[in-house]
């Protein structure tokens, strides 16, 4: 008995020095969000002092909120809307239509996912010059989506298969096609699954920075990562700025893993079908 209560203590202790240690970063950050410049750079550091909120007046008159984060709102959902449907699609035809080749063709597509972002920057550059669609929204949704499509479709590969062939068989002698069965009977049952792979390629969306800073030069189209890094000058670096932007950049993934919890970990733990 003695023994069990020990290990319970262990494990409860473990856990608990655990989420110190994932949320001691975001606490530190949002404390240096609300210092002065004297607050942040004092040795020792101060833990009790009068919260300032100088940095985010700074941010909300500075046209931050209604230029980089109204543009990466609309990238990242976009491009989670574009790389699931597309994805989607993609997933269903290699794990149910049986192509020659499928196999090859879902090795490759994880390949794919394998090439570092760097490789693709100059290619994609050069393309986007060509169509003339450099600086805008429509550069960075096409380079985020063609990004984010073989992680789509290798993970929503997964929860596909994991649907049982008998309701698809069961639909097509009701005489429902292949369209059909991938919208009506496929769809509804991995809902979890779409909405784990939605939760992914927002926040990988949402926090990129290589191809946002290449493909993008004003804040007519520049997002929240490049505005954050904005306020890392030849002169210094302005800290209680740039974490109280990080901290406003936080905050939509956060909402959005908070409410969409529930599907998150039926999509992660359960598959396609419970």
């Amino acid at each position: 008995m003695k023994k069990r209560k020990f290990y319970t203590a262990m494990k409860y202790l473990s856990l608990t020095l655990l989420a110190f240690m994932t949320a001691f970063p975001i606490v530190w950050l949002f404390l240096t969000s609300i210092k002065t410049e004297r607050q942040i750079f004092a040795s020792p550091p101060e833990l009790v002092f009068v919260p300032n909120s100088a940095s985010y007046q700074y941010i909300a008159s500075s046209g931050i909120m209604g230029s980089y984060f109204v543009n990466s709102v609309i990238v990242s959902l976009l491009t989670v809307m574009i790389a699931l449907a597309i994805g989607s699609m993609c997933a269903f035809a290699l794990v149910r239509l049986r192509m020659p080749g499928s196999g090859f063709l879902a090795s490759g597509i994880l390949m794919f996912q394998m090439v570092p972002p760097v490789v693709l920057v100059v290619p994609l550059y050069v393309l986007m010059s060509r169509a003339g669609i450099i600086n805008t929204h429509g550069s960075l949704i096409l380079a985020y989506t063609a990004s984010q499509l073989p992680f789509c479709i290798w993970l929503l590969s997964s929860y596909f298969a994991s649907v049982p062939e008998a309701l698809e068989e069961a639909a097509l002698i009701d005489g429902a096609n292949m369209f059909q069965i991938y919208w009506r009977v496929v769809l509804p049952i991995t809902l979890p699954g779409l909405f784990a792979t939605a939760i992914f390629v927002f926040i990988n969306s949402w926090n990129e920075f290589l191809l946002a800073v290449n493909l993008t030069t004003s804040p007519t189209a520049q997002t929240m990562p490049i505005a954050v890094t904005g306020f890392i000058e030849a002169r210094g670096v302005a800290w209680n700025n740039l974490a109280a932007a990080a901290c406003i950049m936080l905050v939509p993934g956060l909402l959005f893993g908070i409410f969409a919890r529930k599907y998150l970990v039926d999509g992660l733990t359960t598959g396609a079908v419970k």
